[in-house]
Order: structure tokens, then sequence, then C-alpha cells
């Protein structure tokens, strides 16, 4: 049974060997047999454990401490050294100076703990090192069983660093088998030489400087690198190991700070033992170029106008400003006078060129090296170009729109004699279109040039832009990135006439400028149309149109229903409006402020020793696109009572019931939306008594019986002297 559990173990472990890692081209091989010891408990109540391992009676730690160990036995074993891309210096301290190493430290950073504990300890540090592969960077990375916070409480933190601090060089003879712990121990050591610090700093300031590399040669020439010392840190600060046979080195910078010029010097270290060297850069300088152009097409500003671009450069850090008061020339240009520290800057504008918007946050300029530099043939030295755009000013408009509008009417009473009152207040005008035009040349903004050497033209004078609507509001605006208003004089015009009002035919002018160089121009317009006012009069005389007739009494009243702005009924159908009466000159006038519409007109009490008209007249009041003011005159004649018949004129229009006689008058008011003048049948109503009326029929009957009978009897006459005369 021994001898069948044997053939079993050499089958593991041949199976294992084939099973295992490809090994590195640079490692050495070499056979070990590997012996598992007891099993340890993790101090301190982690909850994990592990075993003493051993290869060739040499004490070995387990370098995988998440997976199973392998089986004991005979195995390839490869060498690893400290120093290449695939080398494990960190794992070659770590074994240097834990438990058992030539550098033991784990009594000083675990003090009181038993050597089982430090064997332990050190079996997780030298895992945290063969698994990270890399410098001490604080993190756990979750692969040795504890947390980021474990592994620094209890001391290992502390440890690994100290343990990277050493400088060991050396190598580690590694057993690896695929899907069991690695194992290993340190194969062979180097005492660590002497420290090489580095201590950098401005020439000219003295402040520290971080990210300057340097390299530590051999020889003066810098042929034969021995050593690369890291970065220098925030303090300028950085540190390297070198080999004790080495008493003299050679150290040249590498890589300078960033925008600092690398230090070309060769410095020779002569000590032995640890030296700090001092070393500084000077910081990287160049005049800077600035170049103002259109954010639209990226043209060069022509800054040949004023006022022109002028700026500050600030160091945002210090807030210093490094130059003030730059300014732009005409060709767009401007270079600084003194060379530029490498840095970052915010570049402030004072003041925009002219048609342009100034830049509301700061332009940011960052350089650190000469790479981007070009030679300017004006200075004939090398600048730095700088671009800073700018963005047109774009002007708008906001025109507002009102007129007076019908908001209420005051009822008259016609029994007491009180006229009605129209109330008229100014409200936004929707729907009412205007007309945009440039008031002269526009150009533009970038100052550029046709081929005859002029200022290219955006808009020529009085060439149409746009048409605008206003809305609800009666406000009508224009902003059009693709026909923008640039700086200069433009003005609307109104088209077509509102209803009820009289056309507007005024230019409205207004201009775009960089006074709000900071933000898009607005302009306001405000634009008001006059209301149609109408003056409604009669005028009275007698049938003869001889004789003026005072004391006529008129009432105006609604033909129709009149309504309000927005469409509410104000006054009904048949009410009531206002009353005049003929002066001693026959005319009145009505005093309502009348809106536009249908009235009409009638008599209501007639001249002394007149007949009262029983008509009424239609009056049609429409806005007139020229006049504010509209004059409406109806004219009224009466005839006197008792009139003789044979002066009356007389027409073939019907006569309504209580009329004595009925005529023609030719009046101005308008009867049709054409304006035509018209005519109306005039019905003088009977002012007398109804005797009166009958001895008055009673007396034409007579006079007709009398001419019937005259002209009878000349009949007959004529028809017998004819015979005679036969």
């Amino acid at each position: 049974m021994a001898a069948f559990r044997k053939l079993l173990r050499s089958l593991f472990v041949i199976f294992v060997l084939l099973a295992s890692f490809a090994l590195p081209i640079s490692a050495k091989a070499a056979n070990v047999n590997v012996r598992i010891g007891e099993a340890i408990n993790y101090p301190n109540g982690f909850s994990y454990m592990t075993h003493y391992f051993y290869m060739n009676d040499t004490l070995a730690f387990c370098l995988e401490p998440r997976l199973g160990p392998m089986a004991e036995g005979s195995y390839e074993a490869i060498e690893v050294s400290s120093e290449g891309s695939e080398g494990y210096p960190l794992l070659v301290r770590v074994l240097a100076c834990g438990y058992g190493g030539p550098n033991d430290l784990t009594g000083v950073f675990f003090p009181g703990a038993s050597e089982r504990d430090r064997y332990i300890y050190t079996h997780i540090a030298a895992g945290y090192a063969y698994l990270n592969n890399s410098q001490m960077d604080g993190k756990v990375h979750d692969i040795t069983g504890l947390s980021t916070e474990e592994f620094e409480a209890c001391g290992l933190g502390d440890f690994v660093r100290a343990a990277w601090d050493s400088g060991y060089e050396g190598t580690v003879r590694i057993v690896r088998v695929n899907g069991y712990q690695d194992i290993g121990y340190l194969a062979s050591y180097e005492e660590p030489g002497w420290t090489l610090r580095i201590k950098k700093s401005d020439v000219e300031t003295g402040a520290y400087l971080s990210g300057a590399i340097y390299g530590v040669y051999s020889d003066p020439n810098c042929n034969n690198q021995i050593a690369t010392i890291a970065a220098t840190d925030s303090n300028g600060n950085s540190s390297g190991k070198i080999k004790k046979q080495y008493s003299k080195v050679y150290v040249k910078e590498v890589k300078a700070p960033k925008g600092y010029v690398k230090d070309e010097n060769v410095y020779e270290v002569d000590k032995y033992d640890d030296v700090t060297v001092e070393m500084t850069d000077l910081r990287y300088k160049v005049k800077l170029r600035f170049n103002k152009t259109d954010s639209r097409n990226s043209n060069t500003i022509l800054n040949n106008l004023t006022p022109k671009a002028v700026f500050d450069i600030v160091d945002p850090s210090t807030g210093v400003t490094i130059a003030s008061d730059i300014t732009i020339d005409e060709s767009g240009y401007a270079i600084t006078s003194d060379v530029i520290p490498s840095g970052r800057y915010e570049v402030i504008e004072k003041v925009a060129p002219r048609g342009y918007r100034k830049s509301s946050t700061p332009f940011i300029v960052e350089f650190y090296d000469d790479t981007d530099t070009v030679m300017d043939d004006s200075i004939s030295e090398k600048v730095l170009p700088v671009v800073l755009p700018n963005t047109p000013i774009e002007g708008k408009l906001k025109l507002y729109k009102e007129g007076e509008m019908l908001v209420d009417v005051v009822k008259g009473d016609e029994k007491k004699g009180t006229d009605a009152k129209f109330k008229y207040e100014k409200k936004p005008m929707s729907g009412i279109k205007f007309d945009l035009f440039a008031a002269e040349d526009i150009y533009e903004p970038d100052g550029s040039l046709d081929s005859n050497g002029k200022r290219n033209t955006v808009y020529k004078k009085d060439e149409k832009i746009a048409t605008i609507t206003t809305d609800a509001n009666g406000i009508a605006t224009y902003s059009d990135h693709n026909k923008p208003l640039y700086i200069g004089k433009y003005y609307v015009t109104e088209v077509g006439v509102p209803k009820g009002y009289v056309k507007n035919n005024n230019k409205y002018e207004f201009v775009v400028d960089d006074s709000q160089a900071d933000v898009d121009y607005e302009s306001r317009v405000d634009v008001e149309n006059i209301r149609s006012k109408f003056s409604v009069k009669i005028s009275k005389n007698d049938i003869r149109r001889t004789t003026y007739l005072k004391g006529a009494e008129f009432g105006l009243y609604a033909y129709e229903d009149i309504l309000s702005f927005d469409g509410k009924v104000l006054v009904s159908k048949d009410e009531f409006l206002g009353k005049c009466t003929s002066g001693s000159d026959g005319k009145g006038a009505f005093k309502p402020d009348l809106c536009e519409g249908r009235y009409y007109i009638k008599e209501l009490k007639a001249p002394e020793g007149y007949i009262m008209s029983s008509e009424a007249k239609t009056v049609i009041l429409k806005g007139d696109e020229v006049h504010e003011y509209n004059n409406s005159t109806i004219e009224f004649a009466n005839e006197k009572i008792n009139e003789p018949t044979e002066n009356k004129i007389t027409t073939n229009a019907k006569i309504v019931k209580g009329a004595t006689q009925s005529r023609v008058v030719k009046t101005n008011y308008r009867t049709e939306d054409n304006g035509e003048e018209g005519y109306s049948i005039v019905l003088s109503a009977a002012d007398v008594s109804e005797s009166t009326v009958d001895n008055r029929v009673y007396a034409l009957a007579l006079f007709m019986l009398v001419v019937v009978v005259t002209s009878v009897s000349i009949a007959a006459k004529e028809r017998t002297g004819g015979r005679k005369n036969d």
C-alpha cells in the first residue's frame, strides 16, 4: 500500500511539472526539493493560516496566500533577479529585510511578535510584493487576504516601505506550480550601496520643482548608465541607490520639469557616503504673438477701426499681471515686448475689436516648451502663436406696436339729453407687418476687402433685409444668424394700413453699435398708429336752400352693435348716442368721439314753423389712410307749414303715411364702402292737425276740378272754330 501511495505521488509531481508556467527566458532553472512544515495560524485574530515551507532545507515563503499548497517533492525552480522589466525588486528587498533575511527588520516593525508571527508577516509582505511586482504604492489589491486598513494597522505597510528603501538587490529562487501556491526564498543578495539625493529648484525664484528625472552614469561622457533617479516630488526631492562599487558617478538631467529647459550639464559626484546634490533649472520663456480672428470663419480681424482690441495677461495662480494693455495692430496681430515664462495664463480682454463682442471669460494660454514656436520675420525671433477669436456683434430688434382702441362706452340718455362717451386706450396691435431695411451700407465686421480694395458689404443702402410681424403682445422681433444685423444704421417701415387707423409713413431708424460689447446689442423701436377720428355734423336749411334753420334737434343712433377691441358688445343696435341742435348758421355737431362703423341720424324736433322730417339718414364712418380727422356733414331740409303747393318740388317717390311731400336731397355722407356720394329720400312728416289736412285735401281737389273744366272748355272752342274756317 505504501508503494502504491509513493507511485501516486510520483505521478502527481510529473503532472504538476507539466502544468507549471513557462519560464522567462532570462530566468535560470535548477532542481530543488520542496518540503512543507507545520501549519501556522495568522496572528491578531486574522482568519487565515499558512505553513512553514522549505526549499532544499532553506526556509521559504508562500508567495500566493490565497491558493492551496503544492505537494512535497522535487521541482524545477527558477531564479529571478531584482533588475530588469521582469525582475522583482520589491520581493528581493522584502525577503532581505524579512524574517531570517540578512537585514531582518521584523523585530523592529513587529515588536513583541513571536518568531512564528514574524514568519507570517514576512510571508504576507512577500505575497504583496510578488503579486504587485512594483514599488510599494500603499494598496493591498485584495491579494493577501487582508484589507488595506488591516495591512496598514498591523505595521505591514511601514515594513514594506522600509524594505524598499533598504536598496537591497539580488535574486529570488521560485517554484511555480500551476493552480497552487508559488513559493520562494532569497537565493542571493547584494548589500546596498550609498544614496544619491537630488534637490531640484528654479534657478531664478528658488521654487521647488517636481518632475525632473536624472540619469546616473559611470563615465563622464554619460554612455554607461548605472541608475536612474526617479522624478522629483512636489518638494523637489528624489533619491536613488548607488552600488558600493561606484565611488564616483556622473549625473545628468534626462527630463526637465514641465515648462523648463533641460539642463545639458554633467555633474560629477565623488562622495561614497550618502550625498545630496542641488540642481536648478531655467524656466522656458518665449514671446507670444497674438492673432485676433473672427470666430465664424477664422479670418484675421483687420483692426483698422476704433476701438482697437486691448487685453492683459494674468497669472491666475498668483493674480499677478504679466503684461498689460497689449494692443492689436491694424494687421490683426500683437507681439509681447518681453519673453513670457512658460505656464498657464489668462488673457483678459479689456476692449474688443470694433464690431465684436468682448469675451466674457478669459482666454486660456498654456505652454511649456518650444515645439510650437515659429519664426516671426518682423522681429527676427521665434514666437509662440496664440489665436484669440471674437464673435461679431449681431444686433437684435424689438419693435413695439400700439394704437388707441375702443375699450368702453358710457351710455347716453336721450330723455336727459346726455351724450354717450367713447373711451379709448392704447393697446398692442397684432398682425402688423414691417419691412426691415439697411439705412446705409453695412460692412463685414472683419474689415476684409474685395478685389478693388473696398470693404466687403453685407447689405447695400436701402436693401430690404426681412419682413417682421407683431404678435398678440404687439411685439415684433428680429434676430437671424443667417442674415445678422452687424453694426450700422437700419430702419423699419410699416406695411399696409390697419383698419381704422391712418397710414404710418414714418421711417423708424435704429442703430446697432458696440456700446454693449459684452452682449449682442438690442434696439427698441416704438411705433404708434393714429386712430381715425370722426366728426359728424348736420346742416339744416329750408326746402329752397335759401335759409339756414335754427333750433332743429337731431339724435344719433347705432345702426349696428358696437364692439370693443376684444369683441364685447358695448352699444346695442338702435341705441341712443348723442344729440345736437342746429345753430343760427343751420349747423350742428355731435360730440361723441365715434369709432369706425355705421350710424344713423333722425330729426327729433323741427325748427319753429317747419315740418319735421320722419326719415333717418345712415352715416358710414370709415377710416382715411391719409387724414386723421374725417368730417361727415349730413344735410337736412324742412318745408314751412302751409307753404303754397305750386312752390313744392314733387318726385315719383312713394309717399309714406302721414307725409305731405317727398323730395330728393344730395348728401355728402358715404353710403358705400367705395366712398361715393349718395342720395337719400327725405320724407317730411305733417306737423298740422287732421282738420287742416282735410281742408288742404279739399282745396287741392277743387283746384284740380277747375283745371279740368277749363281744359275741356278750351278744347271745345278750338273744335268749333275749326269748323268755321272750313
